[in-house]
């Protein structure tokens, strides 16, 4: 059975829901082949091993790539699993910088390195979170009070949901649509999603400063930072499998045998992808809790801008369940 499937069985137990699939099945049935590629490709390269399940055995390999797709709208990409991983994200990159830093200057770590790419091999959930939940991480008090909060299962909040469904003219405005292809390339682009992270943080903290809000915030704002903000753009579950997959719809198997065709051709799954995209597929700002009601409102104002140009409906803001800003304190940091 390919590693990449092994998870599922283990994600399903732990998250809840059921997911049956005969892998007896589909054990007895898979084989390897050889299958030609295309001309474009060199002489020595024109073979490649692929995995190969007779049209009998198809039915087990569905369910377990449905099994797969199921756990991305039941687990993968549900917000509050997003939000631990965006934070636990940012206390890895305050951690790393952190560590090349004293490398640099030669100065002793308590927590273990992350300078080179194999220390990750030795790290663990015991070593990076650890039990006794510091102030401080290495003197740094944000990758200190980021860690306590996961420790104390205190999440950020969503600020704002992103989804299709919730930009009204989304089919009709190219500008929207082309906005909003902008925004999801945020997921694989660093660099511009840091960009607008940033518009979002700079101009909540001006709205803050407004009079309106000024005294109100003051002891907020003097602990309010970048990494307080989130921005999850998801990327769309893949189904790779469909295309590896090679079925024989003859009962010959002869390496040469033209008659092999990809899984896609007999299950088409990239409907179901093209559906989820459509219907499901949600991305997220999120923030602290005490800054929700200012991130909503800037982030809808500067995703209404271009490059942008989207128009969110109330929806997008009622799903958070936000309420008027209530300050003044702040729990952030708290021991």
């Amino acid at each position: 059975m390919p590693t990449s499937w092994t998870y599922l069985v283990r994600d399903a137990y732990f998250a809840g829901p059921t997911v049956v699939y005969d892998l007896d099945r589909f054990l007895h049935t898979v084989d390897a082949i050889e299958y030609p590629r295309d001309e474009s490709f060199p002489v020595e390269d024109r073979k490649v091993v692929r995995l190969s399940v007779p049209i009998q055995g198809v039915t087990a390999l569905e369910q377990i790539i449905i099994s797969k797709l199921m756990l991305f709208s039941y687990l993968y990409h549900h917000h509050k699993i997003r939000c631990v991983e965006g934070m636990y994200h940012e206390v890895l990159k305050r951690r790393i910088e952190i560590s090349k830093q004293k490398d640099q200057e030669g100065k002793k770590q308590t927590f273990p390195s992350m300078v080179h790419p194999t220390d990750f091999l030795i790290l663990s959930d015991r070593s990076v979170l650890p039990h006794a939940w510091p102030p401080e991480v290495e003197g740094d008090k944000i990758a200190g009070a980021l860690i306590s909060m996961l420790m104390r299962r205190e999440l950020y909040k969503r600020a704002l949901v992103i989804s299709r469904l919730f930009i009204p003219d989304i089919d009709i405005n190219a500008d929207a649509k082309s906005g909003f292809e902008r925004l999801l390339s945020c997921g694989t682009d660093s660099v511009g999603r840091d960009t607008l992270r940033k518009q979002i943080y700079d101009r909540a903290i001006t709205q803050m400063e407004s009079k309106r809000y000024k005294e109100k915030t003051k002891e907020f704002r003097r602990q309010f930072m970048l990494q307080h903000i989130l921005l999850d753009i998801p990327r769309s579950p893949t189904v790779e499998e469909t295309e590896a997959v090679m079925v024989p719809i003859s009962s010959e198997k002869h390496v040469h045998d033209p008659k092999y065709v990809p899984l896609s051709d007999i299950f088409p799954i990239e409907k179901w992808v093209d559906a989820y995209n459509a219907i499901k597929w949600r991305g997220h700002v999120f923030a602290i809790e005490e800054a929700v009601p200012f991130v909503n409102q800037v982030a809808i104002d500067i995703l209404a801008e271009p490059p942008f140009n989207l128009t969110f409906s109330a929806q997008a803001t009622e799903l958070c369940k936000i309420g008027r800003p209530i300050l003044p304190a702040s729990g952030l940091f708290r021991g």
